[in-house]
């Protein structure tokens, strides 16, 4: 028989998908993000079988993508790209190897747009996934807060990637409820949203909900009499919130984080800053970092470790070298801290090409253009989107999803 590399590919790439793995692949999407919330390491185990499984829909999806999935996905394989060039000069050490595993997770876009493209329903799965993830939530927080007294929603995870998960949730299934009109199930939509973010406390998701609802009263509210009802709805809201103690106390970092940034107060090495001032204090090191290497960066892992020749040269404070503190803690120092310039280049190029593509599929594309929001607003305080396995994955599913365009008779629209 005929082993060779090129008869494998042939025979694998003749595969073609069939009812049976349509649904089995329709069963995975809809636990995607219902189980990644439930359990541990979930979300990286569902992604690896939705991303194989996906291998199957190449043949037959490839031809169907259009312009805008095909430079969207361009885009991302040269943010990959960079990082191998990065690794390579660097040399290939355990820490580059670490990050692999998530990093290459960006390169089974193309797989998961063919699959996508393929099987419509794709999208039906998610929003159903989504919604069950937020009557989790809602048990959830009912459990923590009244039944065993915690402080804040914790979960799974930790409070921050609740509350970004919910703000993903709002972004992704608020427009597509307004466009089916179904207006009862936008609101409760909106109120949950609301409220698991609120119960976790997560205090960028907090202003970054309020963004994303604004933006969606502008874009998607055609009428003016409603679009006014629904912005003093979100001022209500604000109004509520901040009158609350725990927001208050959530935020009241903010004035000693003005006060280091006009220079008005200092920190030696033996007072130790707020959480605010501490981010801040990392994107100043970040900045050391990015003029010392900016072409490439210092590679994927390697922050820490050169946080620390900063900390003994005495050119920073000595609270970024804590052992908690692994990585800038934001989108963008992330990216050009491991990746220079290139890194920078490549990953806002894919975000204009996500942009496009949004922009171009009209009011289906509302729910992908504020997904991007959700990343770029979260991004401010967290790298997770180009960090954590898990939030990559979800990225990458997502985006390859919600890409797609449905007419009404379930066809896709070209």
């Amino acid at each position: 028989m005929n082993y060779s590399l090129k008869h494998i590919s042939n025979t694998f790439s003749s595969s073609m998908p069939g009812p049976l793995l349509d649904k089995l692949m329709l069963l995975l999407i809809f636990m995607f993000p219902l189980c990644g919330n439930l359990f541990k390491s979930w979300y990286s185990t569902l992604f690896g079988l939705i991303a194989l499984t996906s291998l199957f829909y190449i043949k037959k999806g490839w031809p169907l993508l259009d312009k805008y999935q095909k430079s969207m996905a361009y885009a991302l394989m040269l943010y990959f790209l960079v990082f191998l060039l990065n690794a390579t000069l660097i040399g290939w050490h355990s820490t580059e190897l670490k990050v692999l595993g998530t990093e290459i997770r960006l390169a089974f876009v193309i797989p998961l747009l063919c699959m996508a493209v393929v099987i419509p329903a794709s999208r039906i799965a998610l929003y159903m996934g989504l919604i069950g993830s937020l009557v989790f939530f809602l048990g959830q927080a009912f459990y923590e807060l009244q039944i065993i007294h915690q402080l804040r929603m914790i979960g799974a995870y930790n409070p921050l990637r609740i509350s970004a998960m919910a703000l993903v949730a709002l972004a992704i299934l608020l427009p597509w409820l307004y466009l089916k009109k179904s207006y009862v199930a936008a609101v409760l939509v909106v109120i949950c949203c609301i409220l698991v973010i609120f119960y976790s406390q997560g205090r960028m998701a907090m202003i970054a909900s309020m963004i994303i609802l604004i933006l969606f009263c502008i874009i998607s509210i055609r009428q003016m009499r409603n679009k006014v009802i629904a912005l003093t709805g979100i001022v209500l809201i604000v109004i509520t919130l901040v009158s609350t103690p725990q927001v208050q106390q959530r935020f009241g970092e903010a004035e000693s984080l003005i006060q280091y940034i006009t220079k008005e107060k200092q920190y030696d090495a033996n007072e130790m800053p707020g959480s605010w001032v501490t981010h801040y204090m990392m994107l100043e090191v970040s900045w050391l970092m990015f003029k010392a290497h900016p072409v490439l960066g210092v590679g994927n892992g390697h922050y820490s470790a050169k946080t620390h020749e900063y900390i003994d040269a005495e050119k920073v404070h000595p609270i970024v070298g804590h052992g908690m503190l692994v990585t800038p803690h934001t989108l963008i120092a992330e990216i050009v801290v491991s990746k220079g310039i290139m890194g920078l280049v490549t990953f806002s190029l894919f975000i204009i090409m996500a942009l496009r593509l949004a922009y171009h599929r009209g009011y289906e594309g509302i729910g992908m253009g504020l997904f991007i929001m959700c990343i770029l607003l979260t991004g401010i305080s967290e790298a997770w989107w180009v960090r954590t396995g898990s939030f990559v994955a979800i990225m990458v599913t997502f985006l390859a999803i919600l890409s797609t365009q449905i007419q009404n008779n379930g066809v896709m629209k070209r």
